[in-house]
């Protein structure tokens, strides 16, 4: 569960760092931010589960720290879809 944890706050304190940045340099009102952590995270996700499971062979807990951990964290649909809300209200 630390791990896990561990790896979510990483995650999550990267994703916020990334929307206030994005917003900051570009002023969007669209959550452009979120879509390109998520579509970059999920990438990263298929990149990281091949790497540590076939090649590298990671052991259980580094796996959870990065892939359900961090890479969880930083791909979240709930903000997605509460961004898209916001936008439709």
């Amino acid at each position: 569960v630390m791990v896990v944890a561990a790896g979510g706050a990483l995650g999550a304190v990267l994703r916020y760092i990334n929307a206030k940045a994005f917003t900051h340099y570009f002023g969007s009102p669209l959550p452009w931010a979120t879509l390109i952590v998520n579509v970059v995270g999920c990438f990263l996700m298929g990149v990281a589960y091949v790497w540590l499971l076939d090649k590298y062979q990671a052991s259980d807990n580094l796996r959870l720290f990065i892939m359900m951990g961090f890479l969880g964290a930083l791909t979240t649909w709930s903000t997605f879809s509460m961004e898209t809300v916001l936008m439709m209200t």
